[in-house]
């Protein structure tokens, strides 16, 4: 009869994730990793495998988690509330350092991209699609809107948001002048008709 676990997965994995996501996954090692979730060695392997293995499952995690959450919204209200209260939210997060880790998905992007990493790669593409496709909804809803002129078709503002979500999340971990970041998200309020904080 197998032992029952010692500890709960959803828990430990839950704890890599945010280790993973803070230091990066050559800078963590397996030592901190039992440390941090409290999981032993065997239990760790049987339960997530190697390290590789469980670095790919934390970015799952935040992919169905962390990115679902907060791109939500995004599909919910009418685009040009949505996209206001998005971008309004996000540089109140980076002013009070709750964004100061970044993106996972732009940090595994960083981390890997010059290496054998498919796998990682295809995760933080699997991001970048969530991400478009939320700024998309909002911007064709607000395309239809008849007192809303776009100055570019909704296709390319979402590409255009995506990029700059993702650069601002490696501003954020570099730790970047504030003005910077609010210049930017000024900027992009200005090319959608929002009004600048």
């Amino acid at each position: 009869m197998p032992r029952p676990r010692e500890f709960d997965p959803r828990d430990a994995l839950s704890k890599a994730k945010q280790l993973f996501w803070q230091r990066g996954y050559n800078a963590t090692s397996m030592r901190d990793l039992f440390e941090t979730t409290g999981v032993t060695n065997s239990g760790m392997y049987s339960e997530f495998g190697g390290k590789r293995e469980l670095y790919a499952q934390s970015l799952q995690s935040y992919q169905a988690d962390e990115v679902a959450k907060r791109f939500a919204p995004l599909h919910e209200a009418p685009g040009k509330q949505a996209l206001a209260t998005f971008l309004d939210t996000l540089e109140q997060r980076w002013r009070d350092g709750i964004e100061h880790k970044g993106c996972f998905g732009v940090n595994t992007a960083v981390e890997f991209g010059e290496e054998d990493a498919a796998a990682e790669i295809e995760a933080y593409h699997a991001i970048l699609g969530m991400e478009q496709d939320a700024f998309l909804a909002a911007l064709r809803d607000m395309e239809q809107a008849p007192d809303i002129d776009l100055p570019l078709p909704a296709e390319q503002l979402a590409a255009l948001m995506t990029a700059l979500f993702n650069g601002l999340a490696v501003l954020s971990r570099g730790q970047a002048p504030a003005n910077l970041i609010t210049d930017t998200m000024n900027a992009s309020r200005a090319l959608l008709g929002l009004t600048a904080k």
